[in-house]
């Protein structure tokens, strides 16, 4: 009877593995073909990790370094690099450093900025624009969008390989199919936005001081006059000192709408 007790448990103890084995297998496939919401904030992959940035002769950056999961022997390296050039290719690049973290891909008229998901348009954000983002994949490949006037244009997009042990059929090629078929700007597209909502007029002259803006996200020279918050800055497009009303610093969880712009 014991003999028979312990069969029963092993058999049940081999379908469960089976089961749990399935049910990764399952979370594995929806993760990887999930497309996450738009949102305003990006996702953070690799919080507090210092990486060597390099820029090959193409014009992609890379963040490279090693975390704590490439330490072990990179099996796969070689059918992952082959799968991450091919994508890179679909944009019409193909270098790819061997212990890269985050690549980092810019369209035409935009630049690199200080975090990886950065992309800054030339010049400078037009006055009312803001940035979106968007996650494919589970943590494989996020999109940074640039909203203007209601349209959102692709700036760049990140590809992020969390260790050199992923399996290639992670990182598929319909997402940077999905990607690309985003409205991408035009040559002088971006200044006509910024010319558009420039307005002359009475300014705020006082009380400047230095904060941070959660809309924009950076530090800005800033004002109160008549309770309505101002932000100053230097319009490399405009060649001019920029004083704009911002709605996003009175606690709105609203993109920040910029209803008057004064140039100095």
């Amino acid at each position: 009877m014991m003999r028979g007790g312990e069969k029963a448990i092993g058999d049940l103890c081999v379908i469960a593995w089976v089961i749990g084995l399935l049910l990764i297998l399952l979370w594995i496939h929806f993760s990887n073909r999930k497309i996450g919401r738009i949102t305003k904030t990006p996702t953070i992959v690799f919080p507090g990790h210092k990486f060597t940035v390099n820029e090959s002769h193409e014009g992609v950056r890379f963040l490279c370094g090693y975390t704590e999961h490439n330490k072990k022997k990179k099996w796969n390296e070689a059918e992952l690099t082959e799968k991450l050039e091919s994508l890179l290719k679909m944009v019409g690049y193909s270098f790819v450093y061997k212990d890269a973290r985050v690549i980092m891909i810019k369209m035409n008229g935009f630049l690199y900025g200080k975090e990886c998901h950065d992309f800054v348009p030339e010049g400078g954000a037009a006055p009312g624009s803001h940035f979106t983002y968007q996650m494919y994949g589970y943590n494989r490949i996020q999109a940074t969008n640039y909203v203007v006037d209601g349209v959102s244009y692709l700036a760049g997009f990140c590809i992020y390989i969390q260790c050199w042990r992923m399996l290639k059929s992670t990182y598929r090629r319909d997402f940077i199919h999905k990607i690309m078929r985003a409205a991408r700007l035009e040559n002088g597209d971006h200044l006509e936005h910024v010319r558009e909502r420039s307005l002359v007029g009475n300014s705020p002259t006082t009380d400047w001081n230095v904060k941070h803006c959660e809309s924009l996200r950076r530090d800005v020279m800033t004002t109160t006059s008549n309770k309505t918050v101002f932000h100053k800055e230097w319009n490399n497009m405009l060649s001019t000192m920029t004083i704009h009303e911002c709605a996003g610093c009175d606690g709105s969880d609203q993109p920040p709408a910029y209803t008057s712009l004064f140039m100095e």
